[in-house]
């Protein structure tokens, strides 16, 4: 379930970001924000190997076994998947011409969602047998991992102005959390993100993202505190997997990726009260936002959106027709 991090992280790119169902950010988004996306794309297991490594060293045998993984994954991707993520360019190029809706963009961001889902669902069992061979060594650098992370968000939605203040030695510190502390990060990767499909943005599409970002549903102790869930869960499945049931390696695999496809139901459906809710109302702020964004755009942003969106639909063909 640590496995390919990268054409799974290139979609969690835009489920994090506040403009989650926009459709240039997905589409500049896709294949993890690559400017050359033929050659990001063919070092994807590259990447992963570098992605996995960091978060927990790797045996030999156990490189060995993810880079297949990882290749075989990337070779059904580009025989199956390219091509409707291709098409969803295609179609996009048609409505960047024209204002659309929140319920548009929405739309919009359930077929993005629907790829994400395949592409997770193809790796279930190269995830479970990743997890199945971890061990105790790698469980603890993992979860020190977590924790570095954990504290890289309390830092940047730390209601305090000190920066470097946050440390093991004061983690049981209570920590006011605030959105607007990490308002200019989250503005300046969103000016980035629309920057790579409209060109620069003006200072009043500028202005606009801001006050959509003062306004939105985002509450970031409710996602530290479903981070740290699901970061725990994950422990537990992991735990769990160094012991698998079943009589014969045929019964143990199946019952292990049962187990990962348990921690990954998790991500669809939290078991959290009123955390599908709150989730579902950032996906529309997200889709008010794009709308609004585009409304505000020029002719000749729009034209670049298409140019855009042209390029990458023709580099995605190109790619889904080679070879490995």
């Amino acid at each position: 379930m640590l496995l390919v991090p990268c054409l799974k992280r290139c979609w969690q790119r835009i489920i994090r970001t506040p403009a989650a169902a926009a459709l240039a950010v997905g589409a500049v988004a896709v294949l993890a924000g690559c400017s050359m996306v033929s050659l990001g794309y063919n070092r994807l297991p590259d990447l992963g190997m570098l992605w996995l490594n960091r978060q927990l060293p790797l045996s030999d045998r156990q490189s060995a076994q993810a880079r297949t993984d990882m290749n075989e994954l990337l070779a059904w991707h580009r025989r199956t998947q390219l091509p409707a993520t291709a098409d969803l360019l295609r179609r996009w190029q048609g409505m960047a011409t024209s204002d659309i809706s929140a319920a548009d963009a929405c739309r919009e961001w359930t077929q993005v969602r629907s790829l994400l889902y395949t592409i997770t669902q193809q790796a279930v069992p190269a995830m479970a047998r990743l997890a199945t061979g971890t061990t105790a060594e790698q469980l603890a650098e993992l979860q020190r991992n977590q924790r570095k992370s954990n504290d890289e968000y309390r830092e940047t939605y730390s209601a305090s102005t000190r920066r470097g203040w946050f440390t093991a030695a004061n983690a049981t510190s209570p920590v006011n959390l605030s959105a607007q502390a990490g308002l200019d990060k989250r503005l300046d990767t969103l000016r980035e993100r629309y920057g790579q499909l409209y060109g620069t943005l003006s200072d009043e599409q500028v202005a606009l993202l801001r006050s959509n970002l003062r306004a939105s549903s985002f509450q970031p102790e409710r996602n530290l505190a479903e981070r740290e869930r699901r970061q725990a869960e994950l422990l537990d499945t992991l735990v769990s997997l160094q012991n698998p049931v079943g009589q014969n390696d045929a019964e143990r695999a199946r019952w292990a990726q049962t187990r990962v496809q348990g921690w990954l139901a998790g991500f669809a459906s939290s078991p959290t009260p009123g955390y599908n809710g709150y989730v579902q109302q950032l996906v529309r702020d997200g889709c008010e936002q794009f709308a609004a964004l585009h409304r505000s755009t020029t002719p000749e942003q729009r034209s670049q959106a298409v140019r855009t969106l042209q390029s990458y639909e023709t580099e995605l063909r190109g790619l889904a027709r080679a070879q490995n």
